[in-house]
């Protein structure tokens, strides 16, 4: 689901990307017509302002990104169905699934040596 977060940490990595700061993002925003301080820049990257239909293009074009780039509904695609868009039948399902399931072990298990996975203890079926 997209989100305010979320269309402000692209907001904040288009303008990491090209160099800008939140000033200088707000002065060519000012430039356009858009009065738009730095700290309400601040409040859009963190996902506390929504962008207005009129903002959203203004902000795609000095960040030079897309509007679509800003608003496109996930980022996250699990890779069975990034392989399939991606190439023509070249990859066995079975052998990008088996990728996938590694990828999120390896996900667990950083997670639980970061102490952020909680094992939740169970009973054994046998009892």
């Amino acid at each position: 689901m997209l989100t305010l977060e979320k269309i402000g940490i692209r907001i904040y990595n288009a303008r990491v990307a090209t160099g800008l700061n939140q000033t200088q993002v707000s002065e060519k925003l000012k430039e356009r017509g858009l009065n738009i301080s730095r700290e309400t820049m601040s409040k859009i990257e963190n996902g506390d302002r929504p962008l207005s239909a009129i903002e959203l293009p203004v902000f795609a074009e000095i960040l030079s990104v897309t509007v679509d780039i800003l608003l496109k509904e996930d980022d996250t695609e699990d890779l069975v169905t990034l392989f399939r868009r991606k190439s023509d039948d070249c990859i066995i399902d079975q052998e990008i699934c088996e990728i996938q399931d590694m990828i999120r072990d390896f996900i667990k298990q950083k997670q639980l040596h970061d102490g952020k996975f909680i094992i939740r203890k169970r009973e054994p079926m046998w009892r």
